[in-house]
């Protein structure tokens, strides 16, 4: 779960309170990290200086309803800030709980690169949600934070004792922190907005309005996404402002942010009357129209004006509300009325299942090329821009991209400013695992109709213009046209650039310089092609230090320079502790931004094991004790028999597990000879394992039961004798 999500599943009292800690806490000693003040005022398009000048009661009222749009980094680190400045009593606590030594909200560096001890950490937590000593809603937040910004060593541990929490407080409430009663409330209430929004949006369209051109009001609508919007530096000091303006200007951001949620265009009070009689109608709620009342009603608004085209709409979605079958002929309609029946209809249907699965097979079931046709006609146009926008991204959700791809050309200049954000998010997800080429062509067919999008709704914004692109290089990269993707990065080098962006940037032209096609394949391969992907990392290392220079992190780039040191086992201990230092950097990043995205790459995954193999060859118990227990975690995770860690490698670092002779060495080297007994017998010390206890002997007497057939006679008659001496060293006779 990414720290938006943990904020949008707080309770609206408990952001309420979070934000009125946090307005509280700019003003102290403490203060904020400069990070959050510009990324807030990015995001709401302020010049920095506003946060400052802003009354408490101002501010608190803006964080509400716009903390969640600021990028994830400084909003994670602003809520780190929080607990440690503005809530250092609960971190205290939290720390007891978990075992650690601590002075206040401080915990010393070489405690963070220690373990923690998982049962003292589970027992710790249960009893400290359970004693209701400080309250539980707090607790969690506070886990789910530190889950987000802990170090790599605590990791698996933090992580397990947040699940805790997250059970302790019912799983099955949508809302983690929140009392059971509103947030049950809440949560009907935003059900309730959902199924409504539909037909609001639906009726606005229908009521004949047509796409805007650039002189309109609505073609003056931004095209940002939330936590990219751009400062214009054109505004005026917020500071300047009298109380009462300051008083309208929040007044008129949440008349915004409701319009945005729900425009209300020229709804009549009849339509809201059908709206909410539909809905409770179909919801069962006492005292509401039941099937036959609403039918009649709906009959008598068409009877009263044919013409109406939001009534056709109120027709669809009644009969879909009523599991009617479609009706194939409407007696006297035209495209207009066709169009909005079945964006009605589809619109209701999809209230019951708006699954990705669901809208391909109902638009399959539902959608011919006549229909099809009258969606985009030029009467019928507004409706099909609405339905486009509600079935667009999950049919590319479902697979189904040549499906969504006329939608895409016929509607995307109309929709882009609700669709491109998620579009976008949706490409940079499926170019993991998926193939590139089907992506290519939407995005393709995006920039093509760039023209067309700023004439309705204004400029691109230029990070969006930038995005596209590089999700454009992606593909190509991924499809292994290397020129082609070289091309592209050149042409965003070439333009204004934050460090981030341009550090990101250089990491790609030199993964497309290497010939890595994609994130997943930044890998150390077997030794038979290990030497020439070592050396064209070291023919594009002067690029890769580049992308990281100035402090800059690329989770990407700082793999690549760390592997050298990962394949020889030799390195110097200087270079070792590099590269060290770097998979540290990489671990920590992936971890606070997009962790599920960087895990489907298996990046996360291998930079763990790199890292883990790194230590295991320090000379310091202090760092590989911890080192061999982090090992032990990802043989259980049955990390050892991912296919891009090399073989060598995993009993390199089961080898050094083992002579560590830390707690969870013979652990560690049964689940080897478990997993891996051809190849653990002829690497480890079988007498010494003997010689440990009786799961180590049993351990390897299994393995040679397992893999006997596949060994030469002299390697197996060393083995019986080690497993022979070792046992009775062990006094097993």
């Amino acid at each position: 779960m990414g720290i938006h999500e943990v904020w949008r599943r707080l309770a609206s009292h408990q952001r309420q309170q979070v934000s009125i800690e946090l307005a509280a806490l700019r003003r102290s000693d403490a203060g904020w990290p400069a990070s959050a003040v510009h990324a807030l005022a990015r995001a709401l398009s302020f010049r920095p200086k506003r946060i400052w000048t802003l009354k408490d009661d101002a501010l608190t009222d803006l964080l509400v309803r716009h903390l969640g749009r600021m990028p994830a980094r400084p909003l994670e680190n602003l809520l780190v800030h929080l607990h440690i400045h503005g809530r250092p009593e609960l971190l205290g606590a939290v720390y007891e709980a978990l075992g650690v030594e601590h002075h206040g909200a401080d915990v010393s560096d070489d405690r963070l690169d220690r373990p923690l001890d998982e049962q003292v950490a589970l027992s710790g937590v249960r009893s400290l949600l359970e004693t209701g000593r400080v309250d539980p809603h707090q607790v969690a937040l506070c886990l789910e934070v530190m889950s987000g910004a802990t170090t790599p060593t605590w990791q698996p541990v933090i992580d397990r004792v947040r699940d805790l929490a997250r059970a302790h407080l019912d799983p099955a409430r949508r809302s983690l922190p929140g009392e059971t009663g509103p947030a049950i409330a809440e949560t009907v209430a935003e059900s309730a907005t959902l199924l409504t929004t539909p037909a609001t949006d639906a009726l606005e369209i229908l009521d004949g309005s047509e796409s805007a051109g650039p002189g309109s009001d609505t073609g003056a609508e931004s095209l940002v996404a939330p936590g990219d919007v751009e400062p214009s530096g054109e505004e005026d000091d917020l500071g300047d402002m009298t109380d009462e303006e300051r008083e309208l200007l929040a007044a008129a951001d949440e008349e915004h942010e409701s319009e945005r949620r729900a425009p209300s265009g020229a709804f009549t009070h009849l339509d809201r009357l059908l709206i909410d009689a539909a809905v409770a109608s179909s919801s069962g709620v006492e005292g509401a129209l039941d099937p036959d009342q609403l039918e009649a009603l709906v009959q008598e608004v068409l009877a009263l004006n044919a013409k109406r085209k939001r009534s056709w709409f109120h027709r669809g979605y009644v009969d879909a509300l009523h599991d009617e079958q479609l009706e194939e002929q409407i007696p006297g309609g035209n495209a207009a009325s066709r169009a909005g029946y079945l964006t009605g209809y589809i619109q209701g249907r999809l209230r019951s299942d708006a699954s990705p699965s669901a809208v391909r097979q109902l638009l399959v079931q539902t959608i011919g090329p006549s229909d099809f046709e009258a969606l985009t006609g030029s009467e019928g146009r507004v409706a099909g821009a609405l339905l486009a926008d509600s079935i667009l991204m999950p049919l590319l959700r479902s697979g189904a991209v040549e499906e969504a791809l006329p939608w895409i050309e016929a509607f995307l200049p109309a929709i882009a400013r609700s669709t491109l954000p998620p579009l976008l998010l949706w490409a940079k997800e499926s170019l993991v695992n998926a193939d590139p080429e089907p992506i290519r062509s939407i995005l393709e067919a995006t920039m093509r109709l760039r023209p067309s999008i700023e004439q309705i709704h204004g400029p691109m914004p230029a990070r969006m213009h930038r995005d596209l692109r590089r999700r454009l290089a992606v593909c190509l990269r991924r499809a292994g046209r290397f020129p082609d993707a070289r091309h592209e990065v050149e042409e965003l080098l070439r333009g204004e650039l934050d460090p981030d962006e341009r550090a990101r940037l250089l990491g790609d032209r030199a993964l497309i310089a290497m010939g890595v096609q994609a994130i997943e394949d930044l890998a150390l391969p077997g030794p038979d092609g290990r030497e020439a992907f070592l050396e064209a990392i070291a023919e594009q290392r002067p690029m890769l230090e580049q992308a990281v220079a100035d402090g800059q992190i690329v989770p990407s780039a700082l793999v690549a320079l760390a592997l050298p040191a990962v394949a020889n086992a030799k390195a110097p201990d200087s270079e070792r502790r590099r590269a060290m230092d770097r998979l540290r950097q990489a671990l920590a990043e992936m971890n606070s931004d997009a962790r599920d995205f960087w895990r489907s790459t298996g990046l996360l995954r291998r930079c763990r094991f790199y890292m883990t193999l790194l230590e295991l060859r320090e000379a310091d118990q202090q760092v590989v004790s911890p080192a061999v227990a982090t090992l032990h975690r990802m043989f259980e995770d049955g990390d050892d028999l991912a296919d891009d860690l090399p073989d060598d490698l995993v009993e390199d670092a089961v080898a050094n597990a083992v002579l560590a002779e830390a707690r969870s060495s013979p652990d560690v080297a049964v689940l080897a000879l478990h997993r891996r007994p051809h190849d653990m017998i002829r690497r480890l010390d079988l007498r010494h394992l003997a010689k440990t206890d009786g799961n180590s002997r049993k351990a390897v007497l299994d393995a040679l039961g397992t893999a006997s057939d596949k060994l030469p006679v002299a390697v197996r008659w060393d083995a019986w004798r080690d497993l022979l001496r070792g046992s009775l060293e062990g006094g097993d006779r």
